[in-house]
C-alpha cells in the first residue's frame, strides 16, 4: 500500500509520498508575516487574519491549522492575530464566498487569509478581487488560475504554497513497482516538498511546469 498526497490515521501502509503539512502550515504563516510587513502594516497596528479549510475531517488541513498557528505564536507581534477558528466550507463554492465575503465585511481590522487548501483559496481570491480590498493579503495552496492571476496582479499580494504533486505521482508509482517485485521501502514518509509561489517568481514556476508537461 502506497499512499499519494493525503495521510491516513494508521501506520499499515508501505510508503507515502506526501506534503509535511505541519512544516506547509508553518511556511504558510511565515509568508503571511511576510505580505503584511510588505504592505506597511505596523507591527504595533491590530491586524486579524483568518484561515479557511475545506473540512477540519481531514489530516492534511488539520495539520496546516496546526503548523501556521505553532509559527505565528512563536514569531507574529503581539497586535497581530491569528483566528483560532477556521472557517469551513466543505468545499462549498457558495458558501466559501460566503464566508469570504461576511469575513472582510464584519471583521474590521481583518488584513489577510489563510487558505489550506485549492477551493477555499480559489474563493477567498475572488472575494479579495471583487472586495478591491488591496490592504487584503492572501496565502493559499495550490494554483488554479484565479490564484494565479491575483499572485500576477501587481496591485494585490499573494501567494500560494505549491505542492509537488508531480513528483507525488511519479515516485509513488516508481515505489508501488519496486514493492511488488519484492523491494523494500527504506523510508515510510516521504516529503515531496513545496514551492512557494509570488509575483517575482510565478512566471518560472509556469514555464517549469509547463515543460514538465511536454
Amino acid at each position: 500500500v502506497v499512499l499519494v498526497d493525503t495521510g491516513l490515521n494508521t501506520k499499515q501502509y508501505n510508503a507515502a509520498y506526501m506534503t509535511n503539512n505541519f512544516d506547509a502550515g508553518s511556511k504558510a504563516a511565515e509568508e503571511m508575516l511576510q505580505l503584511l510587513r510588505s504592505t506597511g502594516l505596523k507591527e504595533t497596528q491590530n491586524a486579524t487574519v483568518v484561515m479557511k479549510v475545506s473540512s477540519l475531517k481531514s489530516q492534511n488541513m488539520v495539520e496546516r491549522i496546526e503548523g501556521a498557528n505553532a509559527y505565528w505564536q512563536a514569531k507574529a507581534p503581539k497586535a497581530w492575530k491569528l483566528e483560532s477558528k477556521a472557517l469551513v466550507d466543505y468545499g462549498d463554492k457558495a458558501l466559501s464566498m460566503e464566508l469570504s465575503q461576511k469575513a472582510i465585511q464584519d471583521i474590521k481590522d481583518l488584513k489577510g487569509f489563510i487558505s489550506c487548501n485549492n477551493s477555499s483559496t480559489v474563493n477567498a481570491a475572488e472575494a479579495i478581487v471583487a472586495s478591491k480590498r488591496k490592504d487584503l493579503a492572501l496565502v493559499g495552496f495550490d494554483y488554479a488560475k484565479e490564484t494565479a492571476a491575483l499572485i500576477a496582479n501587481p496591485d494585490f499580494k499573494a501567494v500560494s504554497i505549491v505542492q509537488n504533486q508531480y513528483d507525488m505521482g511519479v515516485e509513488s508509482v516508481k515505489k508501488a513497482v519496486e514493492l511488488a517485485n519484492g523491494g523494500q521501502a527504506e523510508q515510510l514518509n516521504v516529503d515531496t516538498g513545496i514551492s512557494v509561489v509570488n509575483n517575482d517568481n510565478y512566471k518560472q514556476y509556469e514555464a517549469n511546469v509547463a515543460g514538465r508537461a511536454k
